[in-house]
């Protein structure tokens, strides 16, 4: 066991079943609300043991105890996590980012200097910690949400933890961390065109011109939904934060009725064009300019038929 507090047992033996075990004092710690480790050597056993004790006091509302403390901070002061995988490092991380509020033990991991074993550049900020405290709030509003789609919930949280980082820190924060692959376009690219698109939306909210959701849903679709919530958090203003909150309440997903089959009954020839009417189409639904199939081939004879088909057969 990690600490004191994860030591208790029931005996399931004979004249001594449910009788409750305790030798290192765990009623005594949780009545104290401490947590403690169990012997001088815990943290150089198993450094990430520091990450563990952090989480349970923030989860649990307690504190660490005395000896304990002293005891951590002479492991970090020691180098000992430089020892451990990356990999580790970022289970640890992510188990962190995944609780209900990730932010005190951020603040707290801060206070023990443990930032510097993912990347010397590493601060909390004011901006940085507005910045958590907006995601958290993001985070729990998609995941209340009916249409909501599966989302890590720990990742907004990382794409936060290097907000202020640039492109080089971040990649040598991802191989220290080694982290997967998959992740790397959101933390590139994905990170990059989320700020570019706040900057974009925050303009437009000062010149009070709303995006047409066709806009919308061209600037916002090609994020994955960590990256979304991300640039919720980055957005400066309610009202940016409504617009990308209507995306993914009404926009997402939305789709023409009508098929690339339907296209050629009407006589269009296979190709490029197809792909043009049906964002057209989209584009027309999103907009509100048409909503039934009806409407949807009124719209593509009245464009479509009467003037690209005699151009193709050209």
């Amino acid at each position: 066991r990690d600490f004191t507090i994860n030591t208790l047992a029931v005996s399931l033996n004979g004249p001594h079943y449910g009788e409750l075990l305790d030798f290192f004092g765990a009623q005594r710690d949780l009545k104290d609300r401490a947590v403690r480790i169990l012997h001088n050597l815990s943290f150089v056993e198993d450094p990430t043991r520091v990450f563990r004790a952090i989480r349970f006091e923030q989860r649990l509302g307690f504190h660490l105890g005395k000896h304990t403390e002293l005891l951590l901070r002479s492991a970090v002061r020691m180098g000992f996590l430089e020892r451990v995988g990356g990999r580790r490092v970022l289970n640890e991380l992510i188990i962190i980012f995944r609780e209900a509020d990730p932010l005190p033990a951020l603040l707290r991991m801060a206070d023990l200097d443990l930032l510097k074993f993912f990347h010397p550049a590493l601060a909390i900020t004011p901006r940085l910690r507005s910045l958590f405290e907006a995601a958290n709030r993001i985070v729990h509003w998609y995941e209340l949400l009916s249409t909501a789609e599966p989302c890590e919930r720990w990742f907004p949280y990382f794409l936060c933890l290097v907000a202020d980082l640039d492109r080089d820190a971040v990649l040598g924060l991802a191989q220290r961390l080694e982290l997967p692959s998959r992740y790397l376009p959101a933390l590139e690219e994905e990170r990059e065109e989320a700020q570019r698109v706040v900057n974009l939306l925050e303009r437009r909210r000062a010149r009070h011109s709303p995006p047409r959701n066709s806009d919308l849903f061209r600037r916002l679709d090609p994020l994955s939904t960590e990256a979304l919530l991300y640039l919720m958090a980055k957005a400066g203003s309610d009202e940016v934060r409504r617009w990308v909150s209507h995306y993914f309440t009404h926009l997402r997903g939305e789709t023409p009725l009508l098929t690339g089959s339907d296209l050629k009954a009407l006589g269009l020839p296979p190709g490029p064009l197809y792909r043009k009417i049906l964002q057209v189409l989209r584009d027309a639904r999103l907009n509100g300019r048409v909503a039934t199939r009806d409407e949807e081939l009124a719209l593509v004879r009245r464009r479509f038929l009467s003037s690209a088909l005699p151009e193709s057969g050209k």
